[in-house]
């Protein structure tokens, strides 16, 4: 027996010590492996993650970039290197209406419908620089500055904007320098005239001095009422002059105006007359701006009225609006139905030269204009050469209760 075990044991012990070996192997060697496969599985879902999470941001810049250019009021278009449309924004649709229901990947004068934007776009395009103009669309006729920019990968960037009406606010200043100026080189070309004539001996001639100096008081006046004009209508224009807004009766109101110009009628041989009105609501207005706007229309019918006519001021109820129609019709020679449009501009005139010999400005209308528009009001003209005209100012009613009482 001990014999036996002294056989078996070492026999034992070396058969236990390999597979004690064996099952360490067997057991370390997969959680190795396991261990290895887990550790790249987190190292890709963690590359993974940060992958989404570039994505969520590159998606997120570019809803910011939507929006941002959906916010936008200038028109942008974004051009691909084969000169069709890869995107735009609401702006741009707005400024060059298209009837397609897609843009993406049509040409750009299927969008502009201009050829000469699409020639913008084509030689930013080629050149890799930068191209801008100046623009009036054939369709609409708006002004467009357009702005053609290179970007990466060869494609174009065009931003347009819509510049009409800052181009005709240039165009008014710049009408309205030139005939400032023209307005006041006249009497003052006059006023030196008159001047040098009494430096050369006029002031030794009987009665020459008196009649240049009265004719140079005349030119002053004109100057004076121009200037005064002249700041009227910026106050209006700016917002500065704002109504004092009353309940005004309109039979009050018509004549108070028409008394202010009797004198001149009845030096003209014109007569001057009010038609009566009844059942008409008071008007909600400033006395002031509008018993001058009514003087300024009447001086101008008893001004190119022949003597023997007549001018006549009333007033009405507005069929359209409830309110009160407020007229001046005369019998004068009339005005030509092409220069009806213009009327109510600043410094225009159907006739330099009979207006400057009957001393207008060419502003009156202009002031009638916007005395009209800061009563919430409107102007019209109508007139037939030879048979006279017929202006008005159209205004809303008093909302008040007491509206047909009496001042």
């Amino acid at each position: 027996m001990d014999a036996d075990a002294a056989v078996w044991l070492p026999i034992l012990a070396v058969a236990g010590l390999a597979a004690a070996v064996a099952l360490f192997a067997w057991r370390v060697a997969p959680k190795g492996r396991v261990r290895t496969l887990r550790r790249d599985l987190l190292v890709a879902r963690a590359d993974l993650r940060q992958e989404e999470a570039r994505r969520g941001d590159s998606e997120a810049e570019l809803d910011r970039v939507r929006m941002i250019l959906a916010a936008l009021d200038d028109a942008v278009i974004v051009v691909g290197a084969d000169e069709t449309v890869r995107s735009v924004n609401d702006a741009a649709l707005a400024l060059f209406p298209t009837t397609l229901t897609s843009v993406r990947g049509r040409r750009m004068i299927e969008i502009t419908g201009d050829h000469e934007i699409a020639a913008l776009v084509r030689d930013c395009l080629r050149a890799r620089a930068r191209r801008e103009g100046r623009v009036e669309l054939s369709d609409t006729g708006r002004i467009v500055r357009a702005i053609a920019l290179p970007v990466d990968g060869g494609g174009c960037l065009l931003l347009a904007r819509d510049v009409t009406e800052i181009h005709h606010l240039q165009t008014v200043r710049r009408e309205f320098v030139a005939n400032v100026s023209h307005e006041l080189r006249t009497p003052l070309a006059s006023i030196r005239i008159y001047a040098e004539t009494l430096l050369d001996g006029g002031l030794e001639v009987p009665g020459m001095a008196e009649d240049r100096l009265v004719k140079i008081i005349s030119e002053v006046d004109e100057l004076s009422q121009l200037v005064k004009e002249i700041l009227d209508l910026a106050r209006l224009e700016s917002g500065r002059d704002q109504p004092k807004l009353v309940p005004l009766a309109v039979d009050a109101l018509l004549t108070d105006a028409a008394e202010r110009m009797e004198a001149q009628a009845e030096r003209a041989g014109v007569l001057l007359s009010v038609v009566a009105s009844s059942g008409l609501p008071r008007l909600l207005g400033d006395r002031r701006m509008l018993e001058g706007a009514l003087v300024n229309l009447i001086h101008n019918a008893v001004k190119f009225t022949p003597e023997g006519g007549s001018v006549s001021v009333g007033a009405e109820t507005d069929a359209q609006t409830g309110g009160v129609s407020l007229w001046v019709r005369d019998t004068g020679v009339g005005i030509a139905a092409e220069h009806l449009p213009r009327l109510f501009e600043r410094f225009y005139k159907e006739d330099r030269a009979r207006s400057r010999s009957s001393g207008g400005t060419g502003l009156g209308l202009a002031i009638v204009k916007h005395v009209a528009l800061v009563h919430g009001g409107r102007v019209a003209a109508e007139s037939e050469t030879g048979r006279g005209s017929r202006f008005t100012i159209t205004l809303p009613a008093s909302p008040y209760d007491e509206a047909r009482a009496a001042d």
